[in-house]
């Protein structure tokens, strides 16, 4: 039987890791869309509409994995935003989506830390953008 070059070997683990990491992350988008829509869903909505953009769409390629809508003084107003579990890949895509803001939620993250830093994108003073 042949033998693996060193080279073919990590190039198949690297890409194992990847994968694994990869569903590890979008099992993650899930469970923050749950947390989200219970924020909604609450006695007190903190939220009245959250879109989890599918992966591999226009919005997901532009860096927005969420849009959540609010009523921010009398009117509706809406803010995408990104997140990562990778520590490394918070500034790539930091990078690649300048406009977008990016959040890096480390696995384990309490969830009121979450819904504190989404909702916290309503306070910026920047103009509403349009949910796409």
């Amino acid at each position: 039987m042949p033998r693996r070059s060193k080279k073919k070997f990590w190039a198949e683990v690297n890409a194992r890791r990847s994968a694994r990491w990869s569903r590890i992350g979008r099992e993650f988008e899930g469970e923050v869309l749950e947390l989200l829509k219970a924020a909604q869903e609450n006695d007190t909505p903190i939220f009245t509409n959250v879109i989890h953009h599918t992966p591999y769409s226009g919005a997901d390629y532009a860096g927005k994995d969420f849009t959540v809508t609010r009523y921010v003084d009398g009117h509706t107003e809406h803010r995408s935003f990104g997140i990562t579990i990778s520590k490394h890949k918070i500034q790539d895509a930091q990078m690649l989506h300048p406009g977008v803001p990016q959040f890096h939620f480390p696995i384990g993250t309490k969830p009121e830390t979450i819904v504190a830093r989404v909702k916290a994108l309503f306070n910026d003073p920047s103009p509403p953008e349009t949910p796409s």
